[in-house]
């Protein structure tokens, strides 16, 4: 959508049939359920797979964090770095998807961000609304009521 980003890749590795995985560590607790939606929480990965090649055929975390080292992620295949399953078995609100169309899906969600972004749109919309405001301190700021649907 127009939109120039500057990332750095932890990781990018070429698989035996010669596509590409792109990892990112991580210390806690990922979840893949954080890149679906209209709003990942987490599209970093999601934004590598839409803005590289299309060899790109797993997104995963590394998860390192004392006593425990593994990959959890999407691919376009079951087990393509251990720990990965196939797309088809990650649902979001839109249904199950095989890799072509995560791809595609994630492409226009994040599409539509940017596109939200360059324009200057910034409605207040937390993904999880209650948890958000029950822990802001800037209420006295906040446009969230503007929009007319109260907590």
């Amino acid at each position: 959508a127009g939109l120039n980003l500057r990332a750095t890749i932890d990781r990018v590795d070429r698989l035996a049939d010669g596509s590409l995985a792109v990892v990112d560590y991580k210390t806690g607790s990922p979840k893949i359920k954080d890149w679906l939606g209209e709003r990942p929480k987490e599209p970093q990965l999601p934004i590598y797979c839409v803005t590289a090649p299309n060899e790109v055929q797993t997104i995963c975390f590394g998860v390192v964090r004392p006593g425990e080292m593994r990959f959890h992620g999407l691919g376009s295949e079951d087990d393509t770095l251990p720990g990965v399953k196939a797309s088809e078995f990650a649902e979001d609100e839109d249904g199950m998807f095989d890799w072509q169309q995560r791809r595609e899906r994630w492409n226009e969600v994040l599409s539509n961000l940017a596109e939200e972004f360059r324009s200057g749109r910034a409605d207040p919309t937390p993904v999880h609304r209650i948890q958000t405001c029950r822990h802001c301190k800037l209420e006295p700021l906040c446009r969230i009521d503007e929009k007319g649907d109260l907590l």
